[in-house]
């Protein structure tokens, strides 16, 4: 094969797996992202839902269930 096509295929193979990895890493990039989005609403809903009950029991005292016998 001719030297010239040689390098030809190569820029074509090269250009493939740039642009495989690219996206790999675009991939890894919004999953972990999105992840990183979940925990953060999950510990801000947490902590909504504990404020929620702190001051539920201030207005009202301890829920039956929490009351000791």
């Amino acid at each position: 094969m001719h030297p010239v096509q040689d390098g030809g295929v190569l820029a074509i193979k090269a250009s493939e797996w740039a642009l495989f990895a690219g996206g790999a890493l675009a991939t890894v990039l919004v999953l972990v992202l999105a992840g990183w989005l979940f925990a953060k609403a999950s510990r801000e809903h947490r902590e909504q839902l504990e404020r929620e009950k702190r001051e539920d029991e201030e207005r009202d005292g301890p829920r039956d269930e929490e009351r000791p016998s």
